[in-house]
């Protein structure tokens, strides 16, 4: 309990015995409570996950063989058997496995037909043994490239990325044979296959990778039940990709199909949430279609609200970024304000500082914006000018970089007469251009900032100059 509800508490209670009894029990009374809401949830999703319903059915046979129901046992395991190997769970098959030997013995009298039974067992026993084996060695495959390999160049360990190199030479082939591999082992491959292109910067594999996984789940759709998470991450970024290349058609088939899946998740909300609202905010943004994004907008921060504490916080900073830049784009100053002012929050998160930079920035614009329109009374520009640079000088940021950069084009921009201001204007435009990433994709804040800069230049409403604009 946090010192701040133990003062809560401490001015409920004003005995000081009953205060102290009631405090030494809480420990006691917060683990029950977690003991009672995880028997809940697994009754509310063993329905859902066939390896919760298989690991039930193993339970319910080892409770019947010590009470001599062995005829029951059996069928609970045969039951059991069936999902399993219906869903590819090797482990599960593996401990149906040894609870089928005890049975054997307790229900088998004929010497010869347990022999057979025998030999049987084995046989699954090493077949299963077998694909776990292969399905482990994907799974380290993956793991290891997901270490090892980055498109930051300090981030790689060279011995190790060779090591990983000549393993995936000798696997390419597969990527043509994936349903021949068991359980997982094909999405991992895929997945391994990823980060070597990521490492490489090479885009062009992208797709054709994001389409290998999409066939893979489609060809393993009994998977899905069991792997949610991966299933819906893996549909997330091809969702995403799709965005990128404004293909409206598999956009909208692949997202028809996610949600079909979603729909009989228990928790839908939060999976809604986390994999699909955040890219049909981008979607409908990047087809200038901002009042539907809006819509969307405003459902995410109801989410945000609600499932903010169990959502990852670099994923939930971009989300929270990506509202700022819808309501900036559409000329909604007020609450682009707003926005920005939420991701203060993150000001000692070290991942992706450059949303809370940028999201800095476009709140000075719209201080700057809301007070050219009206004198309210509200945070002086001047103020907001301290307040950005105050960060940036707490974050160490070079009087050359990017940001910094940024901010001295602001001050010239709002604060010089006209003549030098059209010159300010066109400096941050071409400062803006040259900052591209090597394959040409434009790096967090840079559209949203030369969109305004082109409303400022035509004395234009940024929102229909967004609409017009093609990047």
């Amino acid at each position: 309990m946090t010192r701040r509800n133990f003062k809560g508490l401490r001015k409920a209670i004003h005995d000081d015995s009953l205060f102290d009894k009631i405090a030494a029990r809480l420990p006691i009374e917060r683990l029950h409570l977690f003991n009672r809401l995880m028997r809940y949830l697994r009754s509310a999703n063993s329905g859902y996950y066939p390896s919760m319903q298989v690991k039930e059915l193993i339970i319910d046979a080892k409770l019947l063989m010590e009470r001599g129901l062995f005829r029951l046992a059996q069928q609970a395991l045969d039951k059991a058997r069936e999902i399993a190997l219906e869903h590819e769970n090797c482990l599960a098959i593996l401990e149906i496995n040894r609870e089928q030997r005890t049975i054997m013995y307790s229900i088998v009298e004929d010497r010869s037909l347990r022999k057979t039974m025998l030999k049987d067992l084995i046989a699954e026993n090493d077949t299963q043994i077998r694909q776990l084996e292969q399905e482990i060695y994907y799974q380290d495959l993956y793991d290891l490239s997901s270490v090892f390999m980055s498109s930051e160049a300090q981030l790689i360990e060279y011995q190790d990325i060779q090591t990983i190199m000549d393993k995936l030479s000798k696997a390419e082939h597969l990527l043509d044979q994936l349903n021949t591999l068991p359980c997982l082992s094909g999405y991992r491959l895929v997945g391994a296959f990823s980060n070597l292109i990521v490492t490489k910067g090479d885009l062009k594999s992208r797709d054709k990778n994001f389409n290998l996984l999409v066939e893979w789940w489609e060809a393993h759709p009994r998977l899905i039940a069991e792997n949610p998470f991966r299933y819906l991450l893996s549909m997330g970024n091809t969702l995403h990709r799709l965005t990128i290349n404004k293909d409206k058609k598999g956009f909208f088939n692949l997202h028809n199909k996610i949600m079909k899946r979603v729909v009989l998740l228990p928790h839908r909300e939060l999976a809604e949430c986390r994999f699909i609202l955040h890219r049909e905010l981008l979607w409908y943004t990047n087809m200038k279609n901002l009042d539907k994004a809006y819509e969307i907008a405003k459902e995410i921060e109801v989410r945000l609200k609600k499932f903010g504490a169990v959502i990852p916080i670099n994923l939930r900073m971009s989300m929270e970024y990506n509202n700022c830049t819808l309501y900036f784009v559409s000329g909604k100053f007020r609450e682009a304000l707003a926005a920005c002012g939420k991701m203060k929050r993150y000001e000692q998160e070290v991942r992706r500082r450059d949303l809370l930079y940028q999201a800095e920035l476009f709140g000075l614009i719209c201080v700057y914006e809301i007070s050219a329109g009206e004198d309210d009374g509200s945070d002086t520009l001047n103020n907001r000018f301290r307040r950005v640079n105050r960060l940036f000088k707490q974050h160490a940021l070079a009087d050359d970089s990017f940001e910094m950069t940024l901010l001295a084009l602001h001050r010239q921009i709002m604060y010089a007469g006209w003549e030098k201001r059209k010159e300010a204007i066109t400096a941050m435009k071409d400062y803006l251009k040259l900052h591209t990433s090597s394959t040409g994709r434009i790096v967090a804040g840079v559209e949203e900032h030369l969109i305004w800069l082109e409303s400022l230049t035509e004395g234009r409403d940024i929102r229909e100059l967004f609409i017009e604009m093609q990047f």
